[in-house]
């Protein structure tokens, strides 16, 4: 070129030497030169999936067509930061879209890459929190929600066991587990304990007096659960076959 700046554009890498020669206007010249080293430019891009459920792990790579040299900084949108081609496993606890960073530098050539991650919500399976109980012979819906698709394990005694609220006919106690799952395939489970209960004989002190004012422990036993009913003023509870009575007036207690 022959202007005084000029632009120069290297089409491969590689080591160059650029030369710079001025003539003055009387005829008077100098030449110089120098030698400058032209880095590949790299391009960059991240392999990992797109999509996965919540409290899931990933394991991104860097792909590039240069192996040895560049530099990775990662910033996975997660509060988590990493070096390397392959900077680990990360697991993202919480559903949302992240933009996962890739930072690629080359000896001063830089690229950028990003990877868009959907990270769907696992199912909340709604259950009740305490143990069913029911008669021998007799039959207890189980109910679990917050899934698009179910799947009850053991089978027994269990009427369908791909539905939120199979009918459970059992014979002996039995731990029930449901595995829900949800549109993205995000899947949660959990299980409830259904125990049997057997006949059972009611036992209750007779009719007693106390004093104004006196308190006195009721105790009735024979059953696995408790529940006082009508008149349960001063009763201390009523989910429980011993409960402390302090009443105003005389009362008759059911349970």
């Amino acid at each position: 070129s022959a202007d005084k700046n000029t632009v120069i554009r290297y089409q491969q890498p590689g080591s160059y030497v650029i030369k710079l020669k001025v003539i003055s206007p009387l005829g008077c010249s100098k030449e110089v030169q120098k030698g400058i080293t032209v880095n590949e430019t790299i391009v960059s891009s991240i392999n990992g999936p797109v999509q996965i459920c919540e409290k899931e792990f990933i394991s991104p790579e860097a792909i590039a067509p240069i192996i040895e040299g560049p530099t990775w900084t990662w910033d996975f949108g997660n509060g988590n930061t990493g070096k390397g081609k392959k900077p680990g496993q990360q697991k993202f606890t919480s559903p949302g879209q992240y933009n996962i960073q890739l930072i690629t530098d080359n000896k001063g050539c830089t690229d950028t890459s990003t990877l868009s991650l959907k990270v769907n919500a696992a199912p909340r399976i709604e259950m009740p929190e305490n143990d069913l109980v029911v008669c021998a012979g007799k039959s207890v819906q189980l109910m679990a929600t917050g899934g698009n698709k179910y799947h009850w394990q053991p089978s027994t005694w269990l009427d369908n066991t791909e539905i939120g609220n199979p009918l459970a006919t059992p014979e002996q106690d039995i731990r029930y587990t449901v595995t829900a799952s949800s549109e993205a395939g995000c899947i949660t489970t959990d299980s409830i304990q259904v125990k049997i209960a057997k006949d059972f004989l009611l036992t209750a002190p007779p009719d007693t007096a106390i004093c104004e004012g006196d308190q006195i422990q009721l105790n009735v036993s024979g059953a696995y659960q408790y529940k006082w009913i009508n008149e349960t003023d001063g009763l201390s509870n009523l989910n429980i076959g011993n409960p402390i009575a302090k009443p105003t007036t005389s009362k008759l207690y059911q349970v």
